[in-house]
């Protein structure tokens, strides 16, 4: 480890960058730790380079396209010493791989630029994986937090790395003298409280992280706090899993060491549950050491005196502290260690977390309750009350909603005269409508704003019938015809072939789309007018290489990828441009009526950047669900941007759309076999396969 005392960690003259940094975490994270500290220098993201994060009072955080450009272009005296890594599991390794290169040729040039510290945030990043970045950090004499850590924080120097400390660390998280060393970044945040009740602060809050492999462990930071003359108390949360804190108490026995540690293990309640886990990846039981009674055991031996207890810790002496069964005990437990060894509290304040029910409703339960224990109803502080008040508080969480499903519906309603959807008469539907702005209205409460969009979606729902008569949902249908099934049995049989494999595309297709657009600086944009091509071609840029790294590191780790929804067929690959002829008339139809539509210009734009980039060999074509999912994307994209509907529903038409037609192919199918099949039998008879001929006049 390069780090000799904590401050290694974090000071007020650190200078931290950022990957990924506009990502959504990543950038909320990191305007409210530029509001505490002011210590990110920048960040990177592909396709992104020259913007600005603003920073509400604070100066605006610049983003360059990735790691070299910000060392190209930031001066040598604030380049970054230390780095938190946002980047999705399967970049990781290349992030880090690329940060030490860049780190190694600067020191090899005589700059002075050292990355001392990489935080990887980035959760569930393999095994195999955290030790190779673990040996390669260890190699170039750079410390690793994490995986899955949640940062760190010096309230002394009012800096932070992560998301320690929420919203507004200077509220929660007050300077002291307890050293905070947890499993949990979030859990660092409740310690805090606790401790504050108690009138201590902290001097760091530390999140080790909590996946399986942690790369700089407890026992670590253990050394590091017992050393710091400012810390007056070390606080260790942990959670089961891995046998870090069997190292840590083996080291602690190795040495002689007056300063107090209180532990709590959380756990207990998962292990009387039997099949329930703790959510980190890292708290899996593996052995002998590792489960939560194993390490109860380990620091009870250790620290020998039983758990604190509020009657009777007065009269033992306590030499190294000890554990806590509740992190109710915890600010009693902190005063009592502090009063015995005649420490002097960081502030006066002693105020216990007390719970504060703003609405009080026990019901029938309340009969069961003892009134000792039954919480009077408390207080919301402002703003919470105000915003009670406007929901009508005497009512609002005393009594449940209930409601008459019998005549309740959003969608259809018969008022005696008129059958209505989503309040339109169906007879106006009928008179002026169309069978396809109907459905729409059905599924979503309004139709289609221009008639373009109708007629695409008229288009792709007849490209969607069939994926020929070997498809999986044409075979269920013939099946059921040769087995004696109704039209009824044939449709639910085709639904019934319609699995994730199968039916999924159009679904991860439009999500793909909608993240990608939401991505931009100004995602609020017209997506049908062709002023905002060359955002969306930037996009459409930025996407392709952020799948080619993505796939580069993959197959270098030796794992599988999932590719881009809504590109790629089968029978449309070997070509150097390959095009999907259902899809060309759709292309077609929008050159023809100069139309621009955005979702698919993008996704046209993809499939060239990923061939002339070299992701894929070649142009892949894009396919009918892709293209069902831009359609809808360009549809909803108004209102989504509006707030006026939501994403799960979004996600879920272009799924609907294909069911129901692929449902309505395979009702012909059905019955096509049902007058010409074989009972009990697949194999097409001659003479039909003849008959058929005659309506085949296209050729």
């Amino acid at each position: 480890m390069r780090a000799k005392k904590i401050t290694d960690f974090l000071t007020k003259n650190d200078r931290v960058a950022v990957s990924n940094i506009t990502g959504r975490e990543a950038c909320s994270v990191s305007i409210n730790s530029q509001r505490y500290g002011q210590n990110i220098i920048g960040g990177w993201a592909l396709g992104k380079g020259g913007n600005f994060i603003k920073v509400p009072g604070k100066k605006s955080i610049p983003v360059f396209s990735d790691y070299g450009d910000l060392l190209n272009k930031l001066p040598e005296e604030i380049q970054p010493n230390k780095i938190v890594i946002y980047s999705p599991p399967n970049a990781v390794y290349g992030e880090v791989k690329n940060i030490i290169r860049h780190t190694k040729s600067n020191t090899n040039n005589g700059l002075q630029n050292k990355v001392e510290t990489i935080y990887i945030i980035t959760e569930n990043v393999s095994v195999e994986v955290s030790a190779k970045i673990y040996h390669l950090a260890q190699d170039n004499n750079i410390d690793v937090v994490g995986c899955n850590t949640l940062g760190i924080i010096s309230p002394h120097d009012k800096v932070r790395i992560g998301a320690i400390g929420g919203d507004s660390p200077w509220s929660s998280i007050l300077p002291g003298s307890a050293t905070i060393i947890s499993n949990s970044g979030n859990m660092v945040n409740t310690i805090a409280s606790y401790l504050k009740g108690a009138g201590i602060g902290v001097r760091y809050g530390i999140s080790t992280g909590k996946d399986k492999l942690i790369l700089t462990s407890i026992k670590d930071y253990l050394k590091l706090a017992l050393n710091d003359r400012k810390t007056k108390l070390i606080m260790l949360y942990v959670e089961p899993g891995g046998l870090y804190e069997l190292d840590a108490v083996n080291y602690l026995k190795s040495i002689k060491t007056s300063k107090p540690i209180i532990v709590y293990i959380g756990g207990s309640f998962t292990q009387k549950m039997g099949n329930v886990k703790l959510g980190h990846a890292g708290a899996v039981v593996e052995g002998f050491g590792t489960s939560f009674s194993d390490k109860v055991e380990i620091f009870d031996n250790y620290f020998n005196v039983p758990p604190f207890k509020r009657r009777y810790h007065r009269n033992i002496k306590v030499t190294r502290g000890f554990r806590i069964e509740v992190l109710h005990d915890l600010p009693m437990a902190a005063r009592f260690i502090f009063d015995s060894k005649n420490l002097k509290r960081d502030f006066n304040e002693y105020r216990p977390p007390r719970l504060n029910p703003w609405l009080k409703n026990f019901g029938e339960l309340g009969k069961l309750i003892p009134p000792k224990i039954q919480l009077p109803e408390g207080h919301a502080p402002e703003p919470y009350a105000k915003q009670l008040r406007k929901v009508n508080a005497d009512k609002f969480g005393k009594m449940a909603l209930r409601r008459n499903m019998k005549n309740a519906s959003h969608v259809a309603a018969l008022d005696g005269k008129n059958l209505r959807i989503y309040g339109r008469r169906v007879s106006n539907q009928m008179q002026h409508g169309s069978f396809i702005s109907t459905m729409f209205l059905t599924w979503t409460g309004f139709t289609p704003k221009y008639d373009f969009e109708v007629k695409l979606l008229e288009s792709v729902m007849i490209g969607l019938l069939t994926n020929g008569a070997n498809g999986l949902t044409a075979q269920a249908a013939k099946l059921t015809a040769s087995a004696g099934g109704t039209p009824l049995n044939a449709m639910i049989s085709s639904l019934s072939c319609m699995g994730n494999d199968y039916s999924s595309s159009s679904y991860r297709a439009i999500k793909f789309l909608i993240d990608k657009f939401h991505e931009l600086d100004s995602y609020e944009i017209d997506v049908y007018d062709s002023n905002n091509s060359k955002i969306i071609s930037n996009l459409a840029q930025k996407a392709a290489r952020e799948f080619g790294l993505y796939k580069v590191n993959a197959e270098d780790n030796l794992d599988s990828y999932e590719k881009v929804p809504g590109i790629g067929h089968p029978l449309f690959k070997d070509a150097t441009r390959n095009v999907d002829p259902r899809c060309q008339v759709i292309f077609d139809y929008l050159f023809n009526n100069n139309i621009y539509h955005g979702f698919i210009n993008f996704y046209q734009q993809l499939v060239e950047f990923l061939f002339l980039e070299r992701i894929t060999p070649n142009q892949l074509a894009i396919n009918i669900d892709g293209v069902a999912a831009a359609i809808c994307a360009g549809i909803f994209w108004e209102r989504l941007c509006e707030k006026k509907i939501t994403k799960k529903r979004v996600y879920n038409i272009p799924l609907l759309m294909f069911a129901f037609a692929r449902v309505l192919g395979g009702t012909g199918e059905y019955l096509d076999h049902f007058d010409y099949g074989t009972p009990l039998d697949m194999v097409e008879d001659a003479q039909h396969i003849k008959q058929l001929t005659i309506f085949d006049n296209e050729d």
